[in-house]
């Protein structure tokens, strides 16, 4: 995946960053039905990145992994759990050591991670 442009947003981009950035990504995903209404599942994602900042290329690597288990109710409704951890190397394109973000949490203050998502679900 490929980003141009970044920084192009002037008042977005308070620091003057600008370039692109480049990741490559690869993932090994597994699931296994224990019972037709129990599933587990579990997932490694690997992230290469070579973020441009100003000109200057970075390195950076990001190593995920999660497990899960989803439980259904019925054919509409179910309930799921997922830990999920990252750990991320490098320099981002900012420029600074990479620090771990994962989905839809706030960005760490270290390179690692922790996060647990549990929740209820009705497919309408």
């Amino acid at each position: 995946m490929r980003f141009r442009g970044l920084g192009a947003l002037g008042g977005l981009n308070p620091s003057g960053y600008e370039g692109t950035a480049a990741f490559n990504t690869a993932e090994i995903a597994l699931g296994y039905s224990i019972t037709p209404s129990l599933k587990l599942g579990a997932s490694y994602q690997y992230i290469h990145g070579a973020p441009v900042r100003n000109g200057e290329a970075g390195k950076v690597t990001y190593h995920e992994a999660d497990v899960s288990i989803d439980y259904f109710l019925s054919k509409r409704t179910d309930v799921y759990a997922m830990v999920m951890g990252q750990q991320a190397s490098g320099r981002d394109s900012t420029g600074q050591n990479a620090v771990a973000q994962l989905w839809a949490l706030s960005p760490a203050s270290t390179n690692r991670q922790i996060g647990t998502v549990i929740g209820l679900r009705h497919k309408f």
